[in-house]
């Protein structure tokens, strides 16, 4: 990664922040402390983290807005910063922005698609604000923003857009004669609770032939989270709304043979 875009005098700038968190990595770490696993967990994650930034970084490669943006890892958390550096003329504030929201879309579900293919499911929360980020504090109005949708609205394993980030997309998509060809339908959707949330499987249309291989890979993973957790209602029922995301992507691309069954979601109650 390039020198950072918030170095120099300690100031915020306008930026869109992300927060992401690791789901059930607190239970999960405790329990591999307590079986004796805890190094086979701790090279998991680390090998699961250094694909994922190596996955980043070959996707940044080549485009102008990966030299702006810088990130931080908190063991289960990271935290990326993304300064609003390319000012349209002729657009407000509330339209600018959409080449670095494009960008931390692709880099999300990209980076969201492979920590789950090892195993990490990841919630967070994407925010517009004030930041700024070097190694020793992070810090702004965008953070707190991003920090309070990952903690209190994100809920199950997607990273959903605050008010400040939905305005501005809503804005961007008044660019498009027809709306059914902005990019921002492929990135995102809308959930019951009609919060719109980052389309991660979407990332797997790049990989060409390859990608129904990753979808049912993809649904082996959740499969057997379901099993692992199934003891844990909080925890378990975080995957079963991942089950039905990954079988609504299938039902969008024609993949219902790679749906996740309906006997591994449903609640298995019965006389005692």
């Amino acid at each position: 990664m390039n020198r950072s875009p918030y170095a120099g005098e300690p100031k915020t700038r306008p930026s869109v922040v992300v927060c992401l968190d690791i789901l059930g990595f607190q239970e999960q770490m405790k329990a591999a402390c307590g079986n004796g696993t805890g190094d086979e967990l701790l090279r998991r994650l680390h090998a699961a983290l250094d694909k994922a930034y190596t996955s980043l970084q070959e996707l940044a490669e080549g485009r102008e807005e990966a030299r702006f943006y810088d990130m931080k890892y908190f063991t289960d958390n990271l935290v990326i910063g993304h300064p609003l550096w390319k000012r349209l003329r002729g657009l407000t504030d509330e339209q600018q922005g959409e080449s670095e929201l494009g960008f931390l879309f692709d880099s999300l579900s990209d980076v969201q698609l492979v920590l789950a293919l090892e195993g990490f499911f990841v919630r967070g929360a994407i925010s517009c604000g004030d930041l700024y980020m070097d190694d020793k504090i992070v810090f702004g109005k965008g953070l707190l923003e991003a920090h309070d949708g990952e903690d209190k609205l994100a809920r199950d394993p997607r990273i959903i857009l605050m008010e400040s980030a939905k305005t501005r997309v809503m804005e961007h998509l008044k660019f498009y004669i027809n709306t059914e060809d902005a990019p921002q339908r492929g990135y995102l959707l809308k959930d019951a609770d009609r919060q719109i949330f980052v389309n991660y499987l979407h990332a797997i249309e790049w990989l060409g032939d390859p990608h129904l291989y990753t979808l049912e890979q993809h649904a082996s993973v959740v499969r057997k989270k379901l099993v692992e957790f199934e003891s844990v209602p909080r925890i378990w029922s975080k995957y079963v709304w991942v089950a039905h995301y990954h079988n609504y992507y299938c039902e969008l691309i024609g993949a219902d043979e790679l749906k996740i069954e309906p006997g591994c979601i449903t609640a298995n109650i019965s006389r005692i």
